[in-house]
């Protein structure tokens, strides 16, 4: 093969190259456009905004409890009007007053908890969960007329009042009492509340 014909075989090939890498890069007809990062955050709803989602825990005692609460999530959480910070998917939040879990007997605590854009993905839809528990600090007394008798069982009775608020609208509500009593252990543990934007 004279060297006319090696180069004329040499271009052909680098021409098929270069045609291939072009096509697959997206060359040759297609056109790529950078992201528009001034469009915002959007979520599936089809709007450029984020819908906010709420949730809010209200609960009070006729004797102390033990409490506990933990959310999935990217959300921020207030109690009782106080900022307790942003927390990014998960937290278990244990109320600290006294240097304890206690909530004190007729004391209302308002557990408020509002979703966030996820930082590294935000068009990702809103996501909150919410499940709790409680549990009677006292589960029996002493008769202080009769100091030498065991102590007796006590009920403790509870109220709570959860509410789910998306787009600043109230979508759901649920009140219950529970009496805490040696029926149920002296407990009680929610369901697990979930809201996800759409």
């Amino acid at each position: 093969m004279n060297t006319t014909k090696k180069w004329s075989l040499v271009a052909v090939l680098c021409g098929l190259l270069t045609a291939t890498l072009l096509t697959a890069c997206g060359g040759g007809g297609s056109v790529w456009t950078e992201p528009n990062p001034s469009k915002g955050n959007t979520t599936n709803n089809g709007n450029e905004e984020v819908i906010p989602i709420e949730q809010t825990l209200t609960l009070k005692s006729d004797r102390p409890i033990i409490f506990d609460c933990w959310a999935f999530g990217v959300f921020t959480l207030y109690v009782n009007g106080v900022d307790k910070g942003s927390s990014y998917i998960a937290s278990d939040e244990r109320d600290s007053e006294e240097g304890n879990w206690i909530i004190p007997a007729n004391t209302l605590k308002t557990y408020h908890f509002t979703t966030a854009p996820n930082q590294y993905s935000p068009s990702t839809p809103m996501e909150l969960s919410l499940n709790f528990s409680f549990e009677a600090k006292d589960q029996r007394i002493e008769d202080p007329n009769k100091p030498f008798d065991l102590p007796l069982p006590v009920e403790t009775t509870v109220t709570f009042t959860w509410q789910e608020k998306i787009n600043k609208k109230v979508t759901r509500e649920e009140s219950k009492t529970i009496v805490l009593s040696k029926d149920n252990g002296w407990s009680y543990k929610s369901r697990e509340y979930s809201t996800k934007s759409k």
